[in-house]
């Protein structure tokens, strides 16, 4: 009888220390307001995401830009400004772009199986081009900020709804 309570407290022990850390990064359905930060300037843009992986992103600033939305899926992308659509290769966009930055790491996100865990903060690490960028994930994967290797860049992502 001994034996069985002992056998029993390990059991308990052990499952009660493990933790689980496997999370998928959730990018499906979401609408959010998305605050990018490079070389002094700064740049605001809603985004929405559907279950497709698709993106829609509405920019608010700067101020003479604000109202040009582009429809990413996959690696095309639609520019819409002035009641005028254009297709815009996902290539052609300046390599420090903001919106470069934000849609190749959210589209490396929609891939990615498990999130990288450090101090208590889930993530995992791209690159493009010639930058590395960290993209960090809530404890329910929902998608925070992507900060570059130097912090010169930073995108944080804030009032997130899921879309039913």
């Amino acid at each position: 009888m001994r034996k069985f309570f002992l056998l029993l407290f390990c059991v308990i022990l052990l499952c009660n220390c493990s933790k689980n850390t496997t999370v998928k990064p959730h990018t499906q359905n979401l609408e959010f307001m998305v605050t990018a930060k490079i070389k002094k300037q700064e740049y605001i843009f809603k985004a929405r995401s559907d279950n497709n992986s698709s993106l829609c992103l509405t920019l608010q600033k700067p101020e003479n830009l604000k109202g040009l939305t582009l429809n990413f899926t996959d690696e095309n992308c639609e520019l819409e400004f002035l009641e005028i659509k254009k297709e815009f290769p996902f290539e052609n966009f300046e390599k420090e772009s903001p919106i470069k930055i934000f849609y190749d790491g959210f589209l490396k996100a929609v891939n990615t199986e498990n999130l990288g865990l450090s101090d208590d903060q889930y993530y995992f690490d791209y690159r493009l081009e010639d930058n590395k960028f960290r993209f960090h994930f809530s404890q329910s994967g929902l998608p925070l900020s992507i900060i570059g290797q130097n912090n010169d860049i930073k995108i944080i992502i804030s009032s997130l709804k899921i879309l039913n």
